[in-house]
Formats: structure tokens, sequence, C-alpha cells
């Protein structure tokens, strides 16, 4: 597949992904270019090693601020920062020890949230049926009461 076509594709999944989709898609990119800095690395090309580290350090930066801050997301949060700071010493010793480590933990990450993504796959309704019309709203000709209730977008 060509980098343009790579783009395109990468582009359009993003866009059409879902919250879990896009997390579990920072976590590929995340362990895609710590490898990267392994490899560049080991043939001595620091210049692109710390392009690498530096766009891993951002993923994993990305992943915790979108982690919203209450008291049960606390050891999630604590995992996250302690990445960044093993990445910040990662970089700065060029210990590829240290990186393949962060590689394990963003692994297991990545195998959870695609359990995720494919549980709600599976949860989801299939889209290859007919609607069926439902009506929601009284009208003005209609010989049913209508009550005023409440809704939520936050279900």
């Amino acid at each position: 597949m060509n980098d343009k076509a790579r783009q395109q594709y990468l582009s359009n999944e993003v866009l059409s992904a879902s919250p879990q989709k896009l997390r579990k898609l920072l976590l590929d990119g995340a362990i895609r270019f710590a490898n990267e800095t392994i490899r560049h690395w080991s043939v001595n090309d620091f210049e692109s090693g710390l392009e690498s580290t530096n766009r891993t350090r951002d993923i994993l930066l990305e992943l915790l601020v979108t982690i919203r801050d209450v008291p049960e997301n606390k050891p999630i949060m604590d995992l996250y920062r302690f990445l960044n700071r093993e990445i910040n010493v990662a970089s700065f010793e060029r210990s590829q020890e240290r990186l393949q480590q962060i590689i394990r933990v963003l692994t297991v990450e990545q195998e959870t949230w695609t359990m995720v993504c494919d549980s709600l796959r599976t949860l989801a309704p299939p889209t290859n049926h007919s609607a069926i019309p439902v009506h929601h709203l009284a009208t003005p000709d209609a010989n049913v009461g209508f009550t005023a209730g409440s809704f939520s977008f936050e279900a």
C-alpha cells in the first residue's frame, strides 16, 4: 500500500472511530514509534530515534490527558505518568531495555482495548436490518395524550 493510500485509510479510520477504537489506535501508534526508536538506535541514528521517541511521548501524554480525573481512574493515570517518566529516562539513556519494558506495558494495554472494541462490536445492533418506524412524539392530530418528560444525552 502506498503512503498516500495508507494516510487516507488511517484518516478515515480515525474520523469514523469510536472513543475506544481511538484509544486503541493511539496505543498502536505508541508501540509502533517505540519500536521505530529501537531500530534507529540500533544503527546509531540518534536524531531519527529522538523524533520517534518524541512521537511516542506525545501519544503517551495524549493518552494521559484524555483520562477523566476521578478517583477511580487514579491507577491508570499513575501508570501513564510512570510511562511518561520512563520514556524520558529511556530517551536520555538511549536505553533499549527501558523502551522494551514500555512496549510490554503498552502491548497489554493495547490487547485490553482490542478486547473492549471487539466486545462492543458484538454488542452493536446489526446495521443491515430495516428500521422499524417508532413514533416518539405525538402529532397535533393524534388521539394520544402527550406528556413532556426529561431526556438525557449522558445515558
